[in-house]
Order: structure tokens, then C-alpha cells, then sequence
């Protein structure tokens, strides 16, 4: 049993997994078409390192699509996706760094990634997945704050808006605390609807081979209950040859004892007529004699 249900939770983590890949790349087509609409007809301040980024990124999901189709363990999806998630993670943070992202609280794409990864991903490698996201975070914005990496703009906000330390420290901390608690609600959320999937799974499975167990009691009762009706068959077909011939063997002995009756009556009559013809005779002979 406990094969049937690693072996549905693969299925159904793989399904998962490839449905995420597949919609995934549906959005990385739009940004590309998006970004390049941005860049070529509206003139914005598009970098154009970010279509070339999504390019890459969507072959990144394509040669993902071609691997997890080739799995043949809940491990390796695991692995895979795992893998996957962190490099999200960082493509998307290079996307934040141009796109301004931390000066408008762009960090809330993170949960793209988290929301793909919660119903695949085990609770530890979650956890993991969470403090990376945390660490990329920090270190873009710490980056851009000491000027460590050039800043780019593409929106019109307030001149050194991603320079002020008030919103520097404020903006990080309800980034950093909104990313730990949707990464710990996730990973809590993702382990109790693993584990009732699995009793679900088990609960079917329970039902299912009590379903079976009962239908091949049902199966060997009938099977049972034809035998017999079978034998009963047999036997009053038999008992009723038994009748048959017996009324048969009895008819000829009536018939027999009905000869035999017809000949002792005959018989009877036969001598009762002899007896009255002798007394006859005796009394013609004692008239001649007198």
C-alpha cells in the first residue's frame, strides 16, 4: 500500500509540477512581447537586458519541461523544482534591480515563485527557498543603497527615493517580514495539505481494497450459490427419475397383483361351481339308488 501511494503522490506531484511549467511559460511570453512593446513602441526606459532575461528564462522552463517529463521519482521532481525555484529567485531579482523594483515594492513578485513551489516543494526546502528570497532582497537593496550596483529608473518617483534611509529601512523590513511570514504560512500551509493528501490517498486506497475485498466475496458467493443451486437442480432432477421409476415398478405390481386377484377370484368361482355340481350329482345318484 505503501507503494501505491508514493507512486499516486508522484503522479500527482509530476502533473503539478508540469502544469506550473506550463503556465509559467505562458507568462515569460507575455513580458517578453510586454517588455519589447515597452521598449520599441512606448519608447519607456526599458533595459534591454530585461526581454533578453526573459528569453533566457524561458528556455530555462522549456529544457525544465523536458527533464521533469523524464522523471521517475518524487526525489528528483523535487530536485528539479527545487533548482528551479532558486534560479527564479535570482533572475527575478536582477529583474527588480531593472525595473527599479525596490523603490515601489516590487519583492511582491517573489510570490510568483512561492505560490509555484508551496504545493510541490517539502517544508525544509521551503524554508530554504524563503531565506534565499530574504538574502537576494537585503542584498539588492543594500547594493543600491551603498551604490555598489548602478540604479536604474524606469518610472518618474521621487529623486533618491531608493537612497533615503527611512524608506530603505522601513521598505525592507515589511519586505523582509511579509516574505518570512507568506514563506513560513506557505511551507506550514504546503506540509499539512501534504500530509492530508496523503491520508486522503490512504483512505482511498483503504476504501478501494475494501470495495475489492468485497466484491470478490460477492464474486465467490455467487459462484457458491450457483454450485448449490446446481446441486439442488441435479439432485431433484434425480429424485424425481427415483419417483418416476418407482411409480413405474409399482404400477406393474399393481398391474400383477391385479392378474393375480382376477386369477384367485376365477379360481374360486371355478371350484365354488364344482362343489355345488358334485352335490348335484350326489343327489341324482342317491334318487337312483332309492
Amino acid at each position: 500500500m505503501e507503494k501505491i501511494t508514493r507512486d499516486i503522490e508522484f503522479e500527482k506531484t509530476k502533473k503539478n509540477a508540469l502544469v506550473d511549467v506550463r503556465l509559467v511559460q505562458i507568462i515569460l511570453i507575455f513580458f517578453i512581447g510586454l517588455s519589447l512593446f515597452l521598449r520599441l513602441f512606448i519608447k519607456a526606459r526599458v533595459s534591454f537586458y530585461i526581454p533578453i532575461i526573459f528569453v533566457v528564462w524561458s528556455l530555462i522552463y522549456i529544457a525544465n519541461s523536458y527533464f521533469l517529463k523524464r522523471t521517475r521519482s518524487l526525489k528528483d521532481i523535487h530536485d528539479i523544482h527545487f533548482r528551479d525555484s532558486m534560479i527564479d529567485l535570482f533572475i527575478l531579482t536582477v529583474i527588480l534591480h531593472f525595473i527599479q523594483g525596490i523603490e515601489w515594492l516590487g519583492a511582491i513578485t517573489y510570490i510568483i515563485v512561492f505560490a509555484s513551489a508551496f504545493p510541490i516543494l517539502p517544508e525544509k526546502k521551503l524554508k530554504i527557498l524563503t531565506f534565499t528570497c530574504i538574502a537576494l532582497y537585503v542584498g539588492l537593496c543594500i547594493s543600491e543603497f551603498f551604490g555598489l550596483v548602478p540604479h536604474y529608473k524606469i518610472f518618474d518617483l521621487r529623486e533618491g527615493l531608493y537612497k533615503d534611509s527611512v524608506f530603505f529601512i522601513s521598505t525592507s523590513a515589511l519586505v523582509v517580514s511579509f516574505l518570512f511570514f507568506f514563506g513560513e504560512m506557505g511551507s506550514s500551509f504546503s506540509s499539512d495539505l501534504k500530509k492530508r493528501t496523503i491520508d486522503l490517498i490512504k483512505a482511498k486506497e483503504e476504501a478501494t481494497r475494501a470495495y475489492e475485498e468485497a466484491e470478490g466475496a460477492k464474486q465467490v458467493l455467487e459462484v457458491r450459490v450457483r454450485a448449490r443451486t446446481k446441486e439442488l437442480k441435479e439432485l431433484a432432477e434425480s429424485l424425481e427419475k427415483k419417483v418416476e421409476k418407482r411409480t413405474e415398478e409399482l404400477q406393474e405390481k399393481m398391474e400383477e397383483l391385479q392378474k393375480f386377484n382376477k386369477l384367485s377370484i376365477g379360481r374360486e368361482i371355478k371350484m365354488v361351481e364344482l362343489k355345488d355340481e358334485i352335490e348335484y350329482l350326489k343327489e341324482k345318484l342317491k334318487q337312483k339308488n332309492g
